[in-house]
């Protein structure tokens, strides 16, 4: 059987691990690599070993580079696209699912 493809998007950093914000998304991104080839949208981290050691660990990266709008109405807009894609992704019919008894294996 194949492996399940997830895209994982975030608009966290992912690295350096110094919050518990990052320690979460890393274990929750590292659960899912076990049981699905993992692809990556997120911004991309200063130091360049950190994206290094990331792009190591997913199938696929993609980094967002700029540093987003700015000002509090063009985030919200842009994190309801981000929220937009996402629904997108969920809604389109998919070869398998993944529910949280798989993670737990």
């Amino acid at each position: 059987m194949a492996r399940l493809k997830l895209l994982f998007v975030t608009d966290i950093v992912p690295a350096p691990i110094d919050c518990g914000q990052r320690v979460r998304l890393r274990g929750l991104t590292s659960a899912c690599r076990k049981v699905a080839d993992v692809t990556l949208i997120a911004p991309r981290p200063q130091d360049e070993a950190d994206v290094q050691g990331i792009e190591q660990d997913f199938e696929q990266v993609f980094w967002i580079d700029d540093a987003g709008p700015s000002g509090l109405r063009n985030r919200m807009k842009a994190r309801t696209s981000l929220y937009s894609v996402i629904w997108l992704f969920s809604t389109l019919p998919r070869a398998g699912t993944m529910s949280t008894v798989a993670l737990k294996s």
